[in-house]
């Protein structure tokens, strides 16, 4: 049978290679298409599902919805609606010397990666990587727990008809180590140190990477602070559930001495209120994976370990079960204490004060380093410190095990606990590699301006005949770290494309400054007069024209025109005088004002005494229209 499975794998692996290097998986569509088909295989058949896993584990329907179908479904839609951001370039600076040029990251798959699952969740810890895969654009190769034989059935069966670049390999240790031993693009392994450490060094022989989920010793911490109720019911919780087979599983309490007492009689009250007097025939009770770790369980409690059971400790092989306990005050050297529990036996150690349990707990981690801490209190200067001095791979305050089903948040451990993480973005950047990608333009070269950045000698003679000539004396003017700016722009500046002569649009004349005398209507040229018409600029403000004119002063004197300013006194007096009366005047000519009294007209003779500048200018528009009868029509000339 192994070698059956042997060369079937063989066959199985060879095509989905062929795949990835054809580039199918490579798509958007292709990717999303798959994780479509895994979602809606969790659909379809989430009773037969539900079935499997309540004869492996004996889960009940609640739990195995909410802890392997529902969070697994979240995943999948989470990474499928995020491939357009997860799969776009990302832009990064370039460096001056390597201008004009554009820089980028590119997220690219790996190729074929196997995932080897583990027992304590047969189908969320076996789905959730392969999620991360298929977003990533590889194909997978899935391994599932050979102690979970009706789950890993239905994953066979079921998962290559829903997505395309799946295999699913069923087998005991003998095949997965045989399939370790083979050349992946990724090595995915969830389980325990031991077994761990062995595929780290068959990895290791064919330089395949590989990402480690282990587990360890998760501390929680009580202080006096919390509140006790709540945390000894989030506690009771999160150690029965799936009967403590869980990683993230609170493995021991470090309790304040002054709310020991109070924080136990919770624990035992909860414990009661959650499955009764007997949690062998409650429903929601689940059982132990196989008699071997219930021998495990009963040996660690029957061994001297210097503290007292106040709860539980019944252990039966036949019925896989492990009754809930509490071990109050057991010795640091003892198992209970030096290994990963894997069962609902909880240990409490008591300390004099917060100080001492955070200093237990950093003292703990520096050799285990945990894959979670979980902190209980209403001190937020206590939360900080523990936070800060207790390393672990994660950590939640006033709650456990939640932070594992947030897709948004990376999970993984530190050292012993795990190498990587995973769950949503994190799953797409653990499938995928970084390819740093940097495009030079061919338009505009201009390196030798880049060595003016440089404490360089001057070029020889042959490089400067390898070179253009024009950059070269360009580079003779540019001298200094003054013109550092110029050159980026010159650099960065993309040149137009050279147009003929013909064919470019020439530029419109420059206009004459508002001290220069201009033609009316009526004595320019029709030329002129159609072009001026055209170009006519609707109105501005007050303070657009004084900017117009100050410009306009500046171009003139650049031109070789001399601007003409009169006194400040002289100006203003004459200006406003001048277009006040011309807004009377236009008011009295407007009919829906009625008859208005006629202003004094003011003689030439007296706008030459007063020194406007306006008064030859208007003299010209008076000769060119003609002198007229009537006042209204003396203001239509003037305008």
């Amino acid at each position: 049978q192994f070698v059956m499975v042997a060369l079937l794998a063989d066959d199985a692996i060879d095509e989905l290679w062929t795949l990835f290097r054809k580039g199918t998986t490579r798509s958007r569509a292709w990717r999303a298409a798959q994780l479509a088909g895994l979602a809606r295989m969790l659909d379809t058949h989430e009773a037969e599902f539900l079935a499997a896993l309540e004869i492996d584990l004996g889960k009940c329907a609640f739990e195995a919805a909410t802890l392997e179908i529902v969070v697994t479904r979240c995943e999948a839609k989470s990474m499928s609606s995020q491939l357009g951001t997860l799969m776009a370039d990302e832009r990064v600076a370039t460096p001056t010397l390597m201008l004009p040029g554009t820089s980028y990251v590119r997220r690219e798959p790996l190729g074929v990666c196997l995932v080897v699952a583990p027992f304590n969740y047969p189908l969320q810890l076996a789905l959730a990587p392969v999620i991360g895969a298929l977003g990533g654009g590889n194909c997978v190769v899935l391994k599932p727990s050979e102690k979970c034989p009706a789950t890993a059935s239905l994953l066979a069966r079921f998962l290559p008809a829903y997505c395309k670049g799946i295999v699913v390999i069923e087998g005991g240790a003998a095949v997965a180590a045989e399939l370790v031993r083979r050349r992946w693009g990724l090595i995915f392994f969830t389980g325990s140190l031991r077994v761990g450490q062995v595929v780290a060094r068959e990895a290791a022989n064919t330089l395949t990477p590989t990402v480690l989920e282990l587990g360890g010793k998760s501390p929680c911490i009580v202080t006096e602070s919390a509140n006790i109720a709540v945390a000894a019911r989030r506690i009771a919780w999160g150690k029965t559930v799936n009967l403590g087979q869980t990683c993230v599983a609170p493995d021991f309490v470090i309790v304040e001495r002054a709310v020991v007492a109070e924080f136990v009689d919770a624990l035992k009250t909860v414990l009661h209120n959650f499955y009764g007097d007997d949690p062998a025939a409650s429903p929601d009770y689940g059982k132990m994976v196989d008699a071997a770790a219930v021998t495990r369980a009963r040996a660690m409690l029957a061994e001297d370990h210097g503290g007292e059971v106040v709860y539980g400790g019944h252990c039966d092989e036949k019925g896989r079960y492990v009754a809930p306990t509490i071990v109050l005050g057991p010795r640091e050297d003892s198992r209970l204490l030096s290994e990963e529990l894997f069962s609902p036996i909880l240990p409490i150690i008591v300390v004099e004060n917060a100080g001492e349990a955070i200093e237990l707990a950093e003292r703990r981690a520096a050799q285990y380093e945990p894959l979670a801490v979980y902190i209980f209190s209403e001190d937020s200067q206590l939360v900080a410190q523990a936070l800060k001095r207790v390393p672990s791979g994660s950590a939640l305050v006033n709650d456990v095990l939640l932070h594992f089903g947030n897709p948004n948040l990376p999970f993984g451990g530190v050292g012993p606990s795990g190498q990587g993480k995973y769950h949503g973005a994190a799953s797409f950047r653990c499938f995928t590699h970084e390819r740093a990608i940097l495009e030079r333009s061919t338009v505009r070269n201009y390196p030798q301006l880049l060595l003016l950045l440089l404490p360089l000698p001057p070029p020889s003679a042959d490089l400067m005949k390898a070179t253009s000539p024009d950059a070269w004396a360009l580079v003779s003017v540019l001298k200094g770290p003054q013109n550092i700016l110029i050159i980026r722009t010159i650099c960065q500046t993309r040149p137009r494309r050279s147009r003929p002569l013909a064919q470019r649009t020439p530029l419109p004349p420059l206009s004459p400054p508002p001290h220069a005398w201009a033609p009316t209507d009526s004595q320019a040229s029709p030329e002129a007069r159609r072009t001026r018409s055209s170009c006519t600029a609707p109105a501005r403000s007050r303070k657009g024209r004084r900017s117009e004119q100050r410009a306009s002063e500046r171009e003139g004197g650049m031109l070789g025109h001399e601007p003409v300013r009169q006194p400040v006194a002289q100006r203003s007096d004459t200006h406003c005088s001048r277009s006040v009366g011309l807004r009377k005047e236009l008011r009295r000519d407007d009919p829906r004002n009625g008859p208005q009294p006629q202003p004094e007209r003011r003689d030439e003779a007296d706008d030459a005494a007063s020194g406007c500048p306006h008064a030859n200018r208007r003299r010209d528009v008076q000769h060119a229209v003609g002198d007229q009868p009537n006042e209204a029509s003396h203001a239509q000339g003037r305008v």
